[in-house]
C-alpha cells in the first residue's frame, strides 16, 4: 500500500513528482517535475524540458502498475542520449517514481517503483523516445523455462558472456577491478583525442590489477597486445579488440557496401557473419544494423535489412565511419572456444546426451 507525504483530503498548493532512473551501467537520472530543482536529503532532482511521466496506474487484482516516461533524445549529451537508447542501455532500468509536497520537503512517497518493459520506442524524425515502464509484479505474469540444449543462450557481449564489445572510456579517478579469477574489467582508451572511431586503435585494455585510476592524469597507454600500462594504483594489459572501426568506401545497392580496410587480421570469410555495426556519422548516426554476410576478399558487408533506402548518399554516405563487431554461432568448439577463447562462460549443454533439447519446468 502506498504511504505519501500528503493528505489528497487536504489543499496541497505545492505538490510535485520526481523520477529517479537507475541504468543498468548504475548511470542514475533524477529528474523533477517542477521549475526549480527539488532537493530532499542529500539527493537533487532536475527539471528536465519535454520530459514527461505520464499514465501511472495502480489496478487490483494482480494486473502490474505501469506508466510510460516519454521526452526528447539527445545527440550526445546527456542524460537521454540516442547512443544510449539505441545501445540498450535503458533497456530493464530501474524506475522510482515519488509525491512530494515542496512546502515541506522532510520525506517523499513512494508513487510507482518498476522498470523499462520491453522495447524502447523511437521516432528518428522527432527525436522522441518513449519508455513503457512496469511494476515488479510484471514478472509474476511471466511464465519460466529453463531450456536446456546444445547451443549458448545468451548473448555475445552480455554480462553472463563476459566477452567485451563496446566498453566504456576509461575514467579518471576510478576503481576497476581484476575480478580475480574472472576476466577484469575493460575500458577503451582515447588514444588520438580524436572523434572518430578509429581513436581507439582496435584495442581494450583489461584491468589486470586492482587499483584506481591517476585522478588528473591519463598515461600513454601502449596499444601492443599484451603489454601493460600502469594508470594511478591501476594496471591494464592490451587485448585485441572485437569491435573494429572503418569507413564506407563504396555502396552498391539497398542491402550491401564495402568498407576501406581489412578491419581484423583474424577475419576470414563469413567472420562478422550474425555481428553487428553501428555508424558513427551521417543521418544514420548511432543506428545499429546487423550483418548478414562478409565477404573478407572484396571487404564487402550484406545486410538482413535495407540500408535505410537504396543508395541514397544523404541517409548512408560512403566516407562514413562505423564500428562493426564479429557474430557468434553460440556453439562451443567453433567460436566460443576456438575463437573467444571463452568455454568456461558457455551456456549450452552440447555434452549431454540424448535429446538434443529438454524443457523443464513451466
Amino acid at each position: 500500500m502506498l504511504t505519501l507525504p500528503l493528505n489528497l483530503t487536504d489543499r496541497v498548493l505545492r505538490p510535485a513528482r520526481v523520477c529517479t532512473i537507475t541504468r543498468r551501467d548504475a548511470t542514475v537520472i533524477r529528474i523533477a517535475e517542477s521549475q526549480d530543482p527539488i532537493t530532499v536529503g542529500s539527493e537533487t532532482w532536475t527539471p528536465l524540458a519535454g520530459v514527461t511521466l505520464s499514465a501511472i496506474k495502480h489496478v487490483a487484482g494482480g494486473e502490474p502498475s505501469s506508466m510510460a516516461v516519454t521526452g526528447a533524445a539527445t545527440i550526445g549529451g546527456t542524460p537521454f542520449a540516442l547512443e544510449d537508447i539505441d545501445n540498450g542501455k535503458f533497456d530493464s532500468a530501474e524506475v522510482l517514481v515519488y509525491m512530494l509536497n515542496r512546502s515541506d520537503l522532510s520525506s517523499k512517497g513512494l508513487l510507482f517503483s518498476g522498470t523499462i518493459n520491453g522495447a524502447v520506442a523511437f521516432d528518428p524524425l522527432s527525436g522522441a523516445f518513449s519508455f513503457d515502464c512496469r511494476g515488479i509484479a510484471i514478472l509474476a505474469s511471466q511464465p519460466f523455462y529453463q531450456v536446456f540444449g546444445p547451443a549458448c543462450r545468451t548473448d555475445l557481449g552480455s554480462v553472463l558472456c563476459k566477452i567485451p564489445l563496446r566498453p566504456d572510456e576509461v575514467a579518471r579517478g576510478t576503481a576497476y577491478s581484476d575480478n580475480g579469477a574472472s576476466p577484469g574489467d575493460y575500458v577503451r582508451v582515447n588514444t588520438t583525442a580524436g572523434l572518430t572511431p578509429d581513436k581507439w586503435a582496435d584495442r581494450y585494455f583489461e584491468c589486470t590489477t586492482s587499483g584506481t585510476t591517476h585522478a588528473t592524469t591519463q598515461p600513454s597507454y601502449s596499444t601492443t597486445i599484451g603489454a601493460t600500462t600502469t594508470d594511478g594504483s591501476a594496471v591494464f594489459t592490451c587485448r585485441n579488440a572485437w569491435t573494429r572501426a572503418a569507413r564506407i568506401a563504396t555502396i552498391e545497392d539497398q542491402f550491401s557496401f564495402t568498407i576501406d580496410r581489412d578491419p581484423d587480421a583474424r577475419a576470414v570469410d563469413g567472420w562478422f557473419n550474425g555481428g553487428a555495426f553501428v555508424m558513427y556519422d551521417g543521418y544514420s548516426a548511432f543506428t545499429v544494423f546487423e550483418v548478414g554476410n562478409w565477404t573478407q576478399s572484396t571487404k564487402k558487408i550484406i545486410c538482413y535489412l535495407p540500408i535505410h533506402g537504396a543508395l541514397n548518399t544523404s541517409l548512408f554516405a560512403v566516407g562514413d565511419w562505423l564500428e562493426i563487431w564479429r557474430g557468434c554461432s553460440k556453439r562451443r568448439t567453433e567460436d566460443c572456444f576456438g575463437v573467444f577463447a571463452n568455454a568456461k562462460n558457455f551456456r549450452g549443454e552440447d555434452t549431454i546426451t540424448g535429446l538434443t533439447a529438454q524443457v523443464v519446468g513451466a
